[in-house]
């Protein structure tokens, strides 16, 4: 009894052991927080679960070589570590940070023709500060690079960095191997298209080339644009050399389906309800030919289109029928009907469209007595220039898009007959500025885009050739193709088409936290300020509607999402200052 009260007492008086509530670090702070990050030490407080005394202890032994050992990755050999385990503090004195002393970089001959390239690319030069992250980088890079340039089995032979104190000398060995040749073209998962098609489209892919990333790279992407997979993996086939250095190349595809129905519901402020319908026959007839037909029907306009194209060739190159009817009797508009027939051919690749070709073109706008009847026949040449970091989600680059036609015209109206030579010319540029770093995810957009028509001034042009300002890829906060020049019509001013355009925007975008959105990232918001005007002339181009608001972006699988409100700023004949209205829309005009 006398023991078991002397215990109990002992066990009263005796200090209670508690844990600390958190490590208190005393570093720079970039230093803190990566031992507040990695360091066991650290992490066992933040758990749900709280260590045990025994497991405390064994955690307060592993801490400071733990942490010499985190800072040396930060290039701090020298670092001093003071532990006060009970209060939970770490005293870090870092001492200065080890620099490269001697780099000793050899490879093959130094008559090698891209070995003095290769050894200036190597990303960690003499008295640079050495951190493990970066030496991983620069060799992993230099690799790369090589690799990249046509030795596909380069490795290294030998990596070292040794510690003295401060400095570090740093020992490589590079071995690139043969200059590798592309070898013969091995095709999976083909079933309905046939590989002497698919040799044509990929083009300078052929056997006996000398092999680089960026040639795989452009064969899959031309695969990829031709619509016709839904998945493309091009790559080098094993590392067993083939006679002459070649090495297989595997081209790996899953194909889309062969026909693709889309249906879809719709409203728009003009024409109100709509439904669409779109067909796709990506091998009509079993031949090398994508046939598209899309009908889109609303209360007041009506939209037909045909075409047949051809599967891309060797030069990405595809020629292309279309037919096309529409109708629009929206209210406060110039009721047309509009027909055209165009032939040309289409040539598509990752920096650079271009086209050409001939469309006939023939309408009819308005009613009644002033119903005017229009026909032309114009030769067309278009281009689009992308230097973009990406196509469908671009953060910095430009774009500049110009098309041209011109030819015979003529137009009928009260009676009288009109008839001459048309030209019309069109340019947008697109420009995407990065402010700060890219991990900001804050930039600019810039837009600017003009348009003339030439005719005669009593030639009534096809009403696809006249130009309107107005929605979402124009001014922002006026409805879509609602400011240009009016006439007086059956129902009394109504707008028209006018000879030239210009349209200019600014917009400012901040990438938005994930968590705001329940951890799915790419969301963004913007404020803009958009204007311009479509006119009969550029003396007579008048006040130019002017728009401003903020939205909402979502960079989405399937393309940028953008849904903005905008505010009218100037007072236009279709619509007063201060209304506001809302724009939706996916991708970027190109």
């Amino acid at each position: 009894m006398r023991r078991a009260f002397l215990a109990a007492a002992l066990w009263l008086a005796a200090p209670a052991w508690a844990l600390p509530k958190a490590v208190d670090i005393e570093a720079p702070s970039a230093l803190a927080t990566l031992l507040r990050t990695h360091l066991d030490l650290s992490q066992a407080l933040q758990g749900r679960n709280p260590p045990t005394e025994l497991e405390w202890a064994r955690l307060c032994r592993l801490a400071p070589a733990q942490a010499r050992a985190l800072l040396e990755t930060e290039g701090y050999f020298e670092a001093h570590v003071q532990l006060d385990c009970a209060a939970g503090r770490l005293q870090i004195e870092p001492g200065e940070p080890a620099r490269i002393s001697e780099l000793l970089l050899s490879g093959p001959e130094p008559e090698h023709e891209r070995w003095q390239t290769w050894r200036a690319a190597f990303a960690l030069p003499v008295g640079e500060r050495f951190r493990q992250a970066d030496w991983d980088s620069a060799k992993r890079n230099l690799l790369a690079q090589v690799r990249a340039q046509g030795h596909a089995l380069a490795r290294w032979e030998l990596t070292e960095a040794e510690v003295d104190c401060s400095n570090v000398r740093l020992t490589l060995q590079l071995d690139p191997g043969p200059e590798i040749l592309l070898g013969e073209l091995r095709f999976e998962g083909l079933q309905r298209h046939r590989e002497e098609e698919l040799r044509e489209l990929l083009g300078a892919l052929r056997p006996g080339r000398r092999y680089t990333e960026q040639r795989l790279l452009d064969a899959q992407t031309r695969l990829q644009r031709s619509g016709l997979f839904d998945g493309v993996w091009v790559e080098l086939d094993g590392e067993e050399l083939q006679d002459g250095n070649r090495l297989p190349v595997r081209i790996r595809v899953k194909e889309a389906t062969r026909q693709q129905l889309a249906l879809g519901l719709g409203w728009q402020t003009r024409s109100g309800a709509q439904t669409s319908v779109e067909h796709l026959h990506r091998r009509f007839l079993d031949q090398p030919l994508r046939a598209r037909s899309r009908a889109q029907l609303a209360q007041h306009a009506q939209l037909l289109e045909l075409e047949l194209s051809t599967h891309p060739g060797r030069l990405q190159q595809r020629w292309v029928g279309a037919l096309r009817w529409q109708r629009n009797e929206e209210p406060d508009t110039t009721p047309y009907t509009l027909g055209s027939l165009r032939l040309g051919r289409v040539e598509e690749t990752n920096r650079n469209d271009r086209s050409y070709g001939i469309e006939l073109l023939s309408s009819r706008q308005g009613e009644g007595e002033l119903a005017a009847r229009s026909q032309a026949l114009l030769g067309q040449a278009g281009a689009a220039w992308r230097r973009l970091d990406s196509i469908s989600l671009p953060r910095e680059g430009w774009l500049l898009v110009g098309q041209l036609g011109a030819g015979p015209a003529r137009s009928r109206q009260q009676g009288q007959l009109e008839q001459g030579g048309l030209a019309r010319a069109q340019a947008r540029g697109q420009v995407y500025l990065p402010l700060g770093p890219a991990s900001s995810g804050r930039g600019l957009a810039l837009r600017l885009e003009a348009g003339q028509l030439w005719a005669p001034a009593a030639l009534q042009a096809p009403e696809s050739l006249a130009f309107r300002a107005g929605g979402d890829d124009s001014v922002r906060g006026y409805g879509p193709r609602s400011l240009g020049p009016q006439r007086l019509g059956t129902k009394g001013l109504e707008p028209v088409g006018g000879r030239v355009l210009w349209t200019a925007s600014a917009e400012a975008q901040q990438a938005l936290p994930a968590s705001w959105f329940g951890g799915l990232g790419g969301f963004g918001g913007a404020v803009f300020v958009d204007a311009g005007q479509a006119a009969p002339s550029w003396r007579a181009a008048g006040t130019p509607g002017v728009g401003a608001g903020f939205g909402l972006r979502w960079r989405s699988p399937v393309g940028l999402l953008r849904v903005d409100l905008a505010r009218a700023m100037s007072d236009q004949p279709q619509q007063a200052a201060g209304q506001w209205r809302l724009h939706l829309s996916v991708g970027i005009a190109l």
